[in-house]
């Protein structure tokens, strides 16, 4: 009985952590995505700035482009918060003491590196399973304890 709990246990634990990984990838997608529309924005201001000193455009054009471009600048900072947020959230899953790690930067996303193993594809080549040594590259203070 003790076995079928600990089972459903690390399987809840495996999909929480799973959809935690999942939700960074997603925010940290959403901001690059409002990264770009906010560079965009800057640069139609830029345009349309320019232009209304040269005489070609109203001003109703630049308090536009002004507002689309505070819009921008609103969603890219609710996207950066929402990425740091699926950050931590993942982070106090996979760390004993995330705080430490997180200050010293030694998070799995900053590196690249994935610890757990997951699944490859190759071109032209079947699944492969990546061995846990993407794990041991990381320092021992930053590797999770899954135990």
């Amino acid at each position: 009985m003790a076995q079928a709990r600990a089972e459903i246990a690390r399987r809840g634990l495996v999909v929480t952590v799973t959809k935690a990984y999942y939700g960074l990838l997603t925010g940290q997608r959403k901001y690059a995505t409002a990264q770009q529309a906010l560079d965009q924005a800057k640069r139609y201001l830029d345009i349309t700035q320019s232009l209304e000193r040269g005489g070609e455009v109203p001003r109703s054009d630049v308090v536009r482009a002004d507002f689309q471009y505070s819009q921008q600048e609103q969603a890219f900072e609710e996207a950066k918060l929402a990425m740091d947020n699926a950050r931590l959230d993942l982070a106090v899953l996979l760390f004993r003491d995330f705080r430490s790690e997180l200050h010293r930067g030694w998070t799995i996303f900053a590196l690249g590196i994935v610890s757990a193993p997951r699944l490859k594809r190759r071109a032209g080549h079947g699944g492969t399973r990546e061995s846990g040594s993407a794990r041991r590259q990381l320092p021992r203070s930053a590797q999770p304890n899954w135990t």
